[in-house]
């Protein structure tokens, strides 16, 4: 029999959940502005193992653990990113320095293609990282997700005060300034994605299969020309690789 286990994803503005395996799974997510604890896990919920991926920093995790060992009563693991785990050898000089969301979708991808991949996380930030043929992390790119980019845009700007909001699903040029910084920053993520793939396939001739996450992972990946895999839980995914 399988032991009980609470999968935590803590990115830097949500936290994505999931209990158990197969039909009986359960899923959600939480703006980390509401707290720690997800209002739907009841008193039949019951972990014999917590697994945690987070970005969230040392204060907000000591945060995290008295709250959970507090509801649960069970000891919490936290992933971390290393030199190698099987394969996959890490790119970062110091492994340590690499954000473990993106190690562990990177676990979690070798082992959905065991073979040349890249990684697009779309979500506050948007990263890409990119492993060959052989498990070798060939270092990546981390710029800022769309709602970063209008955020930053409103705040330093005097004459485009927008409202950072979800976009429309259009990217033709806009009709007004909302949806020029709008559309704008999507266009950019969509350009800048497209071409560092287009540019990591030619470097070695690889034919990288292309794995796409992160929050705005639905909404970006609606525009790309490469074909690609929609993999939501990939950070997750990867907590099963780096903690089994």
């Amino acid at each position: 029999m399988s032991v009980p286990i609470l999968d935590l994803d803590v990115g830097n503005s949500r936290i994505k959940w999931r209990f158990g395996t197969g039909p009986n799974v359960r899923r959600g997510m939480l703006l980390r502005v509401e707290g720690w604890l997800d209002p739907n896990w009841n008193a039949r919920m019951k972990p014999r193992r917590i697994r945690i991926s987070s970005v969230a920093g040392r204060v907000a995790n000591a945060e995290l653990i008295r709250a959970l060992e507090a509801r649960f009563d069970v000891p919490v693991e936290f992933a971390r990113t290393t030199r190698r785990v099987g394969h996959v050898i890490c790119g970062y000089r110091d492994p340590t320095k690499m954000g473990v969301d993106r190690w562990l979708a990177i676990l979690a991808g070798w082992r959905m293609v065991s073979g040349s991949f890249i990684v697009v996380d779309l979500g506050t930030a948007a990263t890409l990282d990119f492993v060959d043929g052989a498990g070798r992390h060939r270092g990546g790119y981390i710029v800022p997700g769309i709602m970063s980019t209008i955020k930053a845009l409103g705040a330093d700007t005097a004459r485009v005060q927008v409202t950072a909001s979800p976009g429309t699903g259009a990217l033709s040029p806009g009709g007004s300034t909302i949806e020029c910084v709008q559309r704008g920053a999507e266009r950019m993520l969509v350009d800048f994605v497209e071409q560092s793939v287009a540019r990591f396939r030619r470097s070695g001739e690889y034919w990288s299969s292309l794995l796409v996450t992160g929050g705005d992972a639905t909404a970006v990946s609606a525009h790309l020309d490469p074909p690609f895999r929609l993999v939501p839980e990939l950070v997750l995914d990867g907590l099963s690789v780096a903690l089994p």
